[in-house]
């Protein structure tokens, strides 16, 4: 059990401010969001059990709040409250509903979330800055195959980015 409170200090430490300026965003309200948020947490801990290792956490988390405010939404009146949201936000730039924080989150989740093969690939070329040449050698394949895996991994990037902001142009 200590073990599994050490772990959850751990999470909530990584992923509580992301995740509040995320509901935050969602809610222009930020008291209520952390109030979101707090009840995201609470659900990860009591349910801690059922999150499989696999699991990409950081999509787990940000998934967890979306729906929690998609259920506020829907208990209060979807319509309204979409409209309301749309004519509050129409002016904000899409650029300040992600920080670098939050792009670092979503694309770590997206990268864990890979094949094993295309996250190796990715990690070497990105994370160790290495060359397709230097990669193919070691993963013995060839280079033109490491070259696939480093564009279908920015292909899932870029799926996992959009579909982050593309939770915020459904409200706005």
């Amino acid at each position: 059990m200590e073990g599994d409170v050490e772990a959850f200090r751990i999470l909530f430490d990584r992923f509580y401010s992301p995740v509040v300026r995320f509901a935050t965003a969602m809610l222009h309200d930020a008291v209520f969001a952390e109030d979101v948020v707090q009840e995201v947490f609470y659900d990860v801990y009591m349910h801690r059990d059922r999150i499989r290792e696999d699991t990409p956490i950081s999509g787990y988390m940000f998934t967890i709040c979306r729906n929690k405010i998609a259920d506020i939404f829907r208990r209060e009146g979807s319509r309204m409250k979409y409209q309301e949201l749309s004519e509050e936000t129409y002016e904000v730039p899409y650029e300040s509903l992600i920080d670098a924080a939050d792009l670092e989150v979503i694309v770590r989740g997206c990268v864990d979330a890979m094949p094993e093969q295309r996250r190796r690939v990715w990690r070497m070329s990105k994370e160790e800055n290495r060359t397709s040449a230097e990669i193919a050698g070691i993963l013995s394949i060839s280079r033109r195959t490491v070259e696939k895996h480093i564009e279908l991994a920015m292909k899932e990037i870029r799926k996992c980015i959009r579909e982050y902001l593309n939770f915020f142009v459904f409200f706005v």
